[in-house]
């Protein structure tokens, strides 16, 4: 079978392993359904990684419009789907951590729908802020340096964005309160992105205006919320 149809094949087959896994209610809460097919959009991402799968497969046709469907079903505007298309066939590494991505978050938004509980309503809404934050991911790496940020701050901050790519959806896995946390931020960032000196700016002020410090209230200092950006470098993947 052509290579190239195996990238549409992964994600139909995956989709339908998630519907059957969505059947379970009794047995699974949604955080639980969602954690088993995040698990194997992961085998997928592997297998490009490793090379069992070419990452030039990504960006035939079949596979574009595969990704297409998935952006439509997420309510993405053309301005946005050109957005993440451009970045896709690009060529760039984070590519395969994005279209996995895409898909974890359609599988949660699938499974959330018509749901009030409170782990439901905060996957729901982190699924909005993930979706955000991907439609800005053309402007990581635009900018190399800042007037605002010290060279090391400003190298550390790309790699907090870059790496942001790659876990975007662990989040789906947290406790509420964590999670919620998350999307607090990816939702601050997004605001700020278009209008920051460059999106490692915004991400450092999205922190400061999040996070909470050790008084439990909201909002810390540039330096510790540097100390929150390198904990993200160093957050383990799944």
């Amino acid at each position: 079978m052509k290579k190239k149809h195996i990238i549409g094949m992964m994600i139909v087959a995956s989709m339908l392993s998630f519907n059957a896994f969505a059947g379970m209610t009794v047995v699974k809460n949604v955080k639980e359904v969602i954690v088993e097919y995040m698990k194997k959009m992961d085998d997928f991402k592997a297998a490009v990684k490793n090379g069992k799968i070419k990452a030039s497969s990504l960006e035939t046709a079949d596979a574009l419009k595969e990704q297409d469907k998935v952006m439509d079903n997420l309510g993405l505007t053309n301005k946005d789907k050109n957005t993440l298309r451009t970045y896709i066939s690009s060529g760039n590494v984070l590519k395969v951590d994005v279209i996995g991505t895409l898909n974890v978050l359609w599988a949660a938004k699938k499974g959330t729908v018509g749901k009030t509980d409170a782990e439901a309503v905060s996957i729901s809404s982190f699924v909005d802020s993930a979706i955000k934050f991907l439609t800005n991911v053309d402007l990581i790496g635009e900018k190399k340096s800042s007037t605002k940020l010290s060279e090391a701050e400003f190298k550390e901050t790309a790699e907090a964005l870059n790496k942001l790519v790659t876990i975007l959806d662990n989040p789906l896995s947290y406790e509420i309160k964590e999670r919620d946390n998350y999307t607090a931020m990816l939702n601050k960032l997004s605001e700020n992105a278009l209008t920051a000196e460059s999106i490692n700016l915004a991400l450092v002020e999205a922190v400061m205006a999040t996070a909470k410090g050790p008084d439990g209230k909201v909002g810390v200092s540039k330096e510790k919320a540097m100390e929150i950006i390198r904990n993200i470098i160093n957050c383990l993947s799944r």
